[in-house]
């Protein structure tokens, strides 16, 4: 079925107020059914709230005002701009996604349908709402299958497992989780997690080939810096990890990866001087070993345990 173009084809408000549904106060969604159940006269073009910069940082409530405005002045394909304007400020709850939804399937825009309802179900998978926007996205996948615009299943092989998929700011899956069922066209993948760099994609789905998109989220590495100062000052071999990095008095700073090392001094003479310690980021730690004359004969070098 061929998306309609109209703005006032009364067929889509009987379709929204079928499907609309009461749902205490969550305002972006109750809106929809309310206000869409009282079918007020449309307001003219020329009013203030036509104008649509968004404002910052609230550019997704602006939108999503904005929209709900145009829902009431019977214009759904300003509105449904206007939600996908505000997407990517408001795509961590469902509610812009039953919108979406459900302004789309009035408009018989069945690819909208099949590609906001799963980021929907995504979200809320087992609730009233959820099995009404199952429903919909299965016939507007069997709608697309029909007109020839085959849709296809991606499954994104990307580590570590388990970060959210956000495809073109919709979250579909989890790296490593289920295949998603998309409509052909072009894509742009994002996904990112607490110490890693962000992992970004661009990928095209086309007749209704299976495709795997595959990449990793890299680990970011943050750096300290370790200042030593030694008593005897000269002369002291410094070991970190059990790998020689020079003999005091360094030149500079010894820069770390941010973590735990075991640092382990020796100098013939002297008992041997060993100590944990944490690299943090953007910092300098400062080691001070006060090395004792060895009695009983030489110390050796390698091995051995120290002060601590």
């Amino acid at each position: 079925m061929r998306a309609r173009e109209t703005e006032d084809a009364m067929n889509v408000w009987q379709i929204l107020k079928v499907h609309a549904t009461w749902r205490g106060l969550r305002s972006p969604r109750l809106a929809i059914a309310l206000l869409v159940s009282t079918l007020v006269a449309a307001l003219p073009v020329g009013t203030a709230w036509a104008k649509e910069a968004a404002p910052d940082p609230r550019a997704g409530d602006h939108y999503v005002a904005l929209a709900l405005r145009y829902v009431r002045a019977h214009k759904p394909m300003r509105a449904l701009a206007l939600f996908e304007k505000a997407l990517p400020y408001k795509n961590t709850t469902s509610d812009i996604f039953y919108n979406l939804t459900n302004v789309a399937d009035a408009l018989h825009k069945v690819a909208k349908v099949a590609f906001y309802g799963q980021g929907f179900l995504y979200l809320e998978s087992d609730t009233k709402d959820a099995r009404m926007i199952r429903g919909k996205v299965h016939h507007a996948l069997r709608a697309l299958r029909r007109t020839g615009d085959r849709p296809s299943h991606v499954l994104f092989a990307v580590t570590p497992p388990g970060v959210t998929v956000l495809v073109d700011h919709v979250p579909l899956t989890d790296t490593g989780g289920k295949a998603v069922t998309l409509p052909p066209g072009t894509y742009h993948a994002h996904a990112e997690k607490a110490g890693y760099v962000p992992w970004n994609a661009m990928f095209t789905v086309a007749g209704g080939k299976p495709l795997t998109v595959k990449g990793a989220l890299v680990k970011k590495i943050y750096h300290g810096t370790l200042k030593i100062i030694t008593d005897p000052p000269d002369g002291v071999k410094v070991y970190i990890d059990d790998k020689l990095v020079g003999t005091t008095p360094l030149p500079k700073l010894i820069t770390l990866e941010t973590r735990r090392y075991l640092v382990r001094f020796a100098k013939p003479g002297y008992d041997r001087w060993i100590r944990y310690v944490d690299i943090s980021r953007q910092k300098t730690y400062v080691l001070k070993p006060v090395m004792e004359h060895h009695v009983g004969g030489a110390a050796p070098e390698g091995g051995g345990a120290g002060t601590p």
